[in-house]
């Protein structure tokens, strides 16, 4: 009787085992279909806010989903002091081989042709946790249109656009928007190619 008892509890533990198994959350459900449903996604890092705030006017403009690069270890203001040549931000720009690490992968995008790609330029070139994220994700963008958009207190985007192309092969690199000042009919005129 108790060997019964044993064995039925057992199989019962491996059915639930097994239904659990195979079930997927609903937020990873409802990430993948809307994916499936655009051509597009936007993925951004924004250290100040600036280029969040862009990003979701780019999402919103053109109804796509938007996602954010959240880095393992947020920015302070100290990080950020680009007078300080200690600072976090100026030791990962004076060596493009940092690799500062990100809190979490960005889901949704095996279903998308184009990643509109969003950062603040900092010494007239991307953040470091950009080169993080092509890298974590290769197996996800290999073969994809990559569009940058940025914003920047002086520099342009053309400089990071040029490097994101040399050093990242496996994608296609399309024409960079600097966010500052542009209008919604520029925006639509930039994006139109890659939707």
């Amino acid at each position: 009787m108790k060997l019964t008892k044993i064995l039925t509890l057992a199989l019962l533990a491996l059915a639930f085992t097994a239904a659990c198994a195979g079930k997927k959350d609903s937020k990873s459900e409802a990430v993948e279909a809307q994916a499936a449903d655009t051509p597009a996604a936007i993925v951004y890092f924004s250290a100040t806010g600036n280029t969040r705030a862009q990003a979701q006017r780019l999402g919103k403009r053109l109804g796509l989903p938007v996602h954010e690069i959240v880095p393992a270890e947020v920015y302070t203001e100290a990080d950020l002091d680009w007078r300080d040549e200690n600072s976090r931000s100026s030791r990962e720009s004076a060596d493009s081989t940092l690799r500062p690490p990100m809190a979490d992968t960005i889901p949704g995008l095996d279903g998308v042709k184009t990643v509109f790609l969003g950062y603040p330029v900092w010494w007239n070139r991307y953040p470091n946790i950009i080169a993080t994220f092509m890298e974590r994700h290769k197996k996800q963008l290999e073969g994809k249109r990559i569009v940058p958009f940025a914003t920047s207190g002086s520099s342009t985007i053309n400089n990071s656009v040029k490097t994101m192309g040399l050093h990242f092969p496996f994608v296609t690199v399309g024409n960079g928007l600097l966010m500052n000042d542009v209008s919604d009919a520029q925006i639509d005129e930039w994006a139109q190619p890659y939707l």
